[in-house]
């Protein structure tokens, strides 16, 4: 999720689990190991390919993370001035491996077991943003934070202990209502006729009562749509059919359009545009995100410039080629898609 909830959960375990030992430092200590795995992001400024394997990649890992706690331990336990090692390790664990396993609730794809498997998992159970996951800690830790009496102390932890399990809860209603959506996508691809080798149906922004669908048939033909569990049904799949021909074989068999298609996850809107140089550009689009209102416009791609002899002559990440409408506009069809008058 965004790196303010990640903080915000590692203060609320410090909070909840080691203030009493460790002192009000934990809390600190407990929100910079949440965010630490999320200073992969530096890959972006380094190489933007880089990135694609490398943000929730060994950063991320389930392998990895157990190591950095014990190093983060002797650095707790030096700063805080309080508590030994382990226990600032045993803080330093929780913050950070539950970075991951927040994660990969979300629809990204995380790479937990690096570098054993370069798996990305999703269980697209949970918004990137999810305000109703995260307020409930903000108020638990801002009540902490002004918290004097011992007893004052002890509620607040509570309150706080409180707040996590009620993310947890909250996850667990995302994975039911995922199911429940991805019964309404199957039920509308079926009366289109479309049969799906790959299905993905991820939350939309700040809730788990709405999804976008994309779905892949044997063919590479690309299936989208929303649905909807308060609306009770899902929308009818817009086909979309990637360009073929020389070009987009040369792009497919190159290492970087490989990685784009491994990261998108297979599902990519492929398009075709003639240069004056003669050459053709090919346009790789992560069709997993796009515009409510235009299901159909990626905000997330790549394009490649093929020269004739099928030679890639230059290539390129485009970092958001195509912005979503008004946010207005947005919101609305937000709003349509939850109460279901979209299908």
């Amino acid at each position: 999720m965004d790196s303010i909830t990640q903080a915000v959960l590692g203060a609320a375990i410090a909070e909840a689990g080691f203030r009493k030992r460790l002192g009000a430092r934990s809390l600190a200590f407990g929100a910079a190991c949440g965010t630490v795995p999320d200073l992969d992001v530096v890959s972006a400024a380094v190489n933007p390919w880089l990135d694609l394997v490398a943000h929730r990649g060994p950063t991320h890992s389930l392998v990895v993370l157990p190591f950095v706690a014990v190093a983060a331990g002797f650095l707790g336990a030096r700063v805080g001035r309080k508590g030994t090692p382990t226990q600032w390790a045993h803080l330093a664990f929780w913050a950070l491996i539950t970075h991951p396993l927040l994660d990969v609730f979300t629809s990204y794809g995380t790479q937990l077991l690096t570098p054993f498997r370069s798996t990305r998992f999703a269980f697209d159970a949970i918004s990137i943003i999810d305000p109703v996951y995260t307020l409930p800690m903000v108020f638990a830790l801002c009540t902490a934070l002004r918290a004097g009496s011992v007893a004052w102390r002890i509620r607040t932890q509570r309150l706080t202990a409180a707040a996590l399990i009620w993310g947890c809860v909250w996850i667990g209603v995302g994975l039911v209502n995922h199911s429940i959506a991805v019964g309404h996508t199957q039920r509308v691809l079926a009366r289109a006729e479309f049969d799906p080798v790959q299905v993905r149906v991820m939350p939309l922004l700040f809730n788990h009562f709405a999804f976008r669908y994309v779905a892949r048939d044997a063919t590479g033909r690309l299936a989208l749509g929303h649905a909807s569990v308060s609306g009770s049904g899902a929308t009818v799949p817009l086909m979309v059919q990637p360009a073929t021909g020389p070009a987009v074989q040369a792009v497919l068999s190159h290492p970087m359009g490989q990685r784009y298609a491994w990261f998108a996850d297979d599902m990519l809107g492929i398009r075709i545009e003639s240069l004056d140089s003669g050459a053709e550009r090919v346009h790789l689009d992560d069709l997993r995100y796009g515009a409510m209102t235009e299901p159909d416009r990626a905000l997330w791609s790549a394009h490649f410039d093929v020269a004739a002899d099928g030679t890639i002559i230059h290539l390129e990440r485009d970092s958001r080629p195509s912005r979503p409408g008004d946010p207005s506009t947005e919101f609305a069809e937000l709003a349509a898609i939850l109460s279901g008058e979209r299908w």
